[in-house]
């Protein structure tokens, strides 16, 4: 069975990560396409998760590299928070449950601010 994987052009993501520099949308392209970190690693992802000062990302079974364009994408988030959730990317569609759950966001989810993804 081949499965087919409609992905934008590397221009497109990049222009996608400037149209979303501290949203919930950027910070899940950026975690999953300049990170690679899988939709069930972002749905469990907790601020704790982020070491700044060492610019990684601490997973259960991996530490990640925390690029710049990542960290200041976080950054952003972070500050631009009035009711900051433990998560880093939380359910912004539903207001229980407040974590995300991997299956809750993908094409769907991403499809309303960035119609060039296909």
């Amino acid at each position: 069975m081949t499965v087919d994987i409609n992905r934008p052009d590397e221009d497109t993501m990049w222009k996608l990560l400037k149209e979303n520099p501290g949203n919930a949308v950027g910070a899940i392209l950026r975690l999953s396409w300049l990170q690679g970190m899988t939709r069930e690693e972002i749905c469990s992802l907790t601020w704790g998760d982020i070491y700044t000062e060492k610019k990684i990302i601490a997973l259960k079974d991996r530490e990640i590299p925390l690029n710049d364009d990542t960290q200041q994408c976080l950054h952003l988030r972070i500050t631009a928070s009035s009711n900051m959730s433990p998560y880093v990317v939380k359910n912004i569609r539903w207001p229980w449950p407040p974590v995300l759950f991997p299956d809750s966001f993908g094409k769907r989810w991403i499809e309303p601010v960035c119609p060039m993804c296909g």
